[in-house]
């Protein structure tokens, strides 16, 4: 095994983010796909294993968003050290003072896009090689 990621549908509270996605700040539950692992073996980190990784998270969100009515990819990161990796690959910080990070679904489509694609990969790829 090289690494694996685990993606499950998930809801948050709307006042924990909703005011970022332009969703007002409220008590609903807003529906998320939540990224709740993904990690390349020891034996393969720097070899590229994380970024096809995350290349295969984006593409299995964006297949999966429209059918749960996610708003965006959730994660909490696991460390204060990782946030800068998920910031490279472009997910935001809900707030200074936890480790929740967010990318709307539309950044997450526009990574995958033809034109962007390999621009948006390959510099997030260079900056957590």
């Amino acid at each position: 095994m090289l690494g694996y990621h685990a993606l499950m549908a998930d809801s948050v509270k709307g006042d924990i983010f909703g005011y970022l996605l332009g969703r007002g700040r409220d008590d609903k539950k807003l529906p998320v796909i939540h990224l709740t692992m993904v990690a390349a073996c020891k034996n393969h980190h720097g070899s590229g294993v994380g970024p096809a990784l995350m290349k295969d998270v984006f593409e299995t969100v964006a297949a999966a968003a429209d059918h749960i009515g996610a708003c965006c990819l959730y994660l909490e990161a696991a460390c204060e050290g990782l946030i800068s990796y998920y910031e490279d690959w472009g997910f935001k910080r809900v707030s200074s003072k936890r480790l929740a990070m967010y990318m709307p679904i539309a950044t997450v489509r526009d990574a995958l896009t033809p034109a962007d694609n390999d621009d948006f990969l390959d510099a997030a790829s260079d900056e957590v090689a």
